[in-house]
């Protein structure tokens, strides 16, 4: 199931500090950043059986749209995606659980995208299920 997580602010004269004290990173193997600079473009669809991937916006905003996938040969192209906004001015987490499908864009220029992963790339590579950009319809 996929889910937000908001993060809490404690703010005072020296700035602002967002966290989330309760989220546990022990299942957390890897992490890359995503910063596609003005390139708007969607990217995507890719998919997952088992790995769990995080998302979190470390500058500006994304577009993240995710289905679930209860076929990976045969997928049901009738699904319509859920679409979830990262603000890095809102900060939270998106929690993709495993049998979803992923596509995002930047929403502003120069864009940063944290996603974390519970699998090494060499176990997300035997998990890697590719998709055609237009397998699900995004309006």
């Amino acid at each position: 199931m996929t889910k937000e997580i908001p993060f809490n602010l404690f703010e005072d004269q020296r700035g602002k500090l967002f966290y989330d004290n309760d989220f546990n990173m022990a299942d957390i193997k890897r992490l890359y950043i995503i910063q596609p600079g003005e390139n708007k473009t969607l990217r995507g669809w890719q998919g997952h059986q088992l790995e769990r991937k995080w998302f979190f916006c470390a500058r500006g905003r994304y577009e993240v749209f995710v289905v679930t996938v209860t076929d990976f040969k045969n997928p049901d192209l009738e699904m319509e995606p859920n679409i979830f906004v990262l603000d890095a001015a809102q900060p939270k987490l998106l929690c993709i659980d495993k049998r979803s499908a992923t596509a995002f864009k930047p929403l502003e220029n120069d864009s940063s995208l944290m996603v974390f992963s519970d699998m090494t790339v060499e176990e997300s590579k035997k998990d890697d299920y590719r998709f055609n950009i237009d397998t699900w319809k995004i309006n």
